[in-house]
Formats: structure tokens, sequence, C-alpha cells
């Protein structure tokens, strides 16, 4: 019986299950949320909530006007911030949107 490592197994896993693309968008957001974290501090990236992530597009939440306007202006540090965390460039676009829209 030969072995095969974890980083072989756990990818052919995934994809054999269909759940590769919903592991793969978590990941996303999950180091989306950490680079506004790194980027802004988590009081002012606590008005932000990461929706979905598909297609290379994340989704946002901002609970206010004032953090939208703010969050536009860091969109592309953003990108390159999760982009190197992720190891790839899979965050192509951010689209945020106000609360109630």
């Amino acid at each position: 019986m030969s072995f095969q490592s974890m980083k072989r197994i756990i990818p052919a896993s995934l994809r054999r299950l269909g759940i590769d693309a919903s592991v793969s968008a978590t990941r996303v957001l999950e180091e989306s949320q950490a680079a506004l974290v790194r980027l802004w501090g988590e009081d002012r990236a606590s008005a932000v909530e990461m929706v979905t992530f598909s297609e290379g597009e994340l989704l946002v939440r901002v609970k206010s006007s004032s953090a939208l306007a703010m969050l536009r202006t860091i969109t592309v540090p953003w990108m390159n911030e999760a982009n190197r965390a992720l190891g790839e460039r899979k965050v192509l676009r951010i689209r945020a949107k106000g609360e109630g829209r």
C-alpha cells in the first residue's frame, strides 16, 4: 500500500464530495474578513459583513453609509491583502452594498 500526502488526499476528497467550491468560498470569506481587520482594525471592520463569494466576486454588506464610502477607498489594497493571504488571485471584484439594499 502506498501512502499519499494529505495535501493530495483532501482536495481530491472535497472534489469527489462536490463541496470544494463551498469550502473554497468559505476560506475566501474568512481571509477577506481577516485582511480587512488588518487594514482597518477590529472596530471599523465590524461594520462590514462578508456575504458571499462566487466567480471572483466578493459581496459584502456595510452597516453605515460612512463605512461604505471609506470602504470604497481601500478596495484595491483590501483585494491585494486578501489575495496575498490566500496565496493566489481569487478575489477579482468587491461589491459592497449598504444594509437594507
